[in-house]
């Protein structure tokens, strides 16, 4: 081969390397199910901070009334618990491409959810999963507060850390229907594995659509998510608000029995 012919081939293999990193950039920027946007979000402490008869719903139930002293105690471990978490979310939003009323909502590439009937809204457009964690420090601390044979503190910090994940999903909802606003479209109530009539199994569809590993969140066999206080969900933007969406999530929920719910 000639000295031109093997400029040809070299300048012939450069342009399709440069090509080829183009595209992956332009895929990656607009979003495919194949390569997803995911979006990473930190969450400031003060965003998700709640209060002390929240603290004590989850730690006694729902007619739990703490004391003066054990409200104090519970004050003092709330500071040392936001300094032992990092809220995090990562989330990516995926356009609908068909709804089967029975059921199931479907993506690009042959990737799907399945969610019961109840859930199927059809003015729904896009579909956003979400994953959000605290961390593992707070959970660390809590195994730790228990093999020194303290239960009681343990499962009190525990409730604390429960709160907190529970208003970390309602900041990130709050977030997510922002992001619908700005599509025009309405943000409705979360739904998610495990959450009301949703199977635990779709936690492995969710995690199909949601780099977990962006905030260091994994699933195990069994469905489990690691660190224990993270959360997953999907929310639905669509063309028309749900008049639930503002409802309180145990007046949505249909486990009357159960021992937390907001009396």
């Amino acid at each position: 081969m000639g000295l031109s012919g093997r400029f040809r081939k070299r300048v012939s293999v450069i342009t399709l390397v440069f090509f080829g990193v183009l595209l992956m950039k332009v895929l990656n920027s607009v979003g495919t199910e194949l390569f997803p946007v995911n979006y990473k979000v930190d969450i400031p402490v003060a965003d998700i901070n709640t209060n002390l008869d929240e603290i004590a719903r989850y730690f006694g139930g729902s007619r739990y009334k703490a004391g003066d002293d054990l409200r104090e105690k519970m004050a003092c471990m709330l500071e040392d618990a936001v300094e032992m978490v990092t809220p995090a979310m990562v989330y990516s939003i995926h356009q609908v491409t068909d709804i089967d009323p029975d059921g199931t909502f479907f993506f690009k590439n042959n990737f799907f959810i399945n969610t019961p009937k109840t859930d199927i809204d059809l003015n729904t457009k896009y579909i956003a999963a979400c994953i959000c964690t605290l961390g593992g420090q707070l959970e660390a601390t809590c195994q730790d507060i228990s093999q020194n044979g303290d239960m009681y503190n343990s499962m009190l910090l525990d409730s604390i850390g429960v709160s907190l994940l529970d208003n970390l999903a309602e900041a990130c909802q709050s977030f997510l229907n922002e992001r619908a606003e700005e599509m025009e479209l309405f943000g409705n109530c979360r739904i998610g594995p495990g959450y009301m009539t949703m199977p635990l199994q779709a936690q492995e569809q969710l995690f199909k659509l949601v780099d977990a590993t962006a905030i260091d969140v994994q699933l195990n066999k069994s469905m489990v998510m690691s660190p224990v206080k993270s959360l997953s969900f999907f929310v639905k933007f669509t063309t028309e608000l749900d008049p639930e969406r503002s409802a309180l999530k145990c007046r949505r929920c249909g486990l009357k029995s159960c021992q937390f719910r907001i009396m």
